[in-house]
């Protein structure tokens, strides 16, 4: 597979150049942090990740899950600031919020959960794959 011009995304959603795939497969890097924590960074090809929200947008709708391209975050931030999001999402229901969430683990998209928008600085470039907003109200999380 041949990347050309169009690069790569890695799942910190920061664009990367042709020449860090070793011809264009998709490829997964350990980095070894402090305290003996291991991350990983997974690139995928920049098609390959396009027909892969393709897919996923497909899904939601199927689930009956209503999506934007192009919702600029900067509406949803409290700064203000921020470019768009490759595709939104906003939930409105924890059983909205489970949904979205069993389709995301099942098509393991690029993704980003957004809570209310404050202390968050988003770039003008956006945010590629899909955020969900979360809207849901009443509930937290324990553990």
């Amino acid at each position: 597979m041949s990347l050309g011009k169009k690069g790569a995304y890695c799942s910190s959603n920061r664009r990367l150049p042709p020449a860090h795939l070793r011809n264009g497969r998709v490829c997964t890097v350990s980095l070894i942090a402090l305290d003996d924590i291991t991350y990983s960074l997974t690139v995928v090809p920049y098609d390959a990740m396009k027909e892969q929200i393709r897919a996923f947008k497909k899904a939601l709708a199927a689930a009956g899950l209503t999506t934007k391209e192009g919702e600029l975050l900067s509406a949803h931030t409290t700064f203000g600031i921020g470019g768009p999001a490759e595709l939104y999402l906003r939930i409105s229901t924890e059983e909205e919020l489970q949904l979205a969430l069993a389709l995301v683990h099942e098509h393991s998209p690029p993704s980003f959960l957004l809570g209310g928008g404050s202390n968050l600085l988003v770039r003008d470039g956006g945010i590629s794959g899909l955020v969900i907003h979360d809207k849901t109200q009443g509930w937290s999380m324990q553990g």
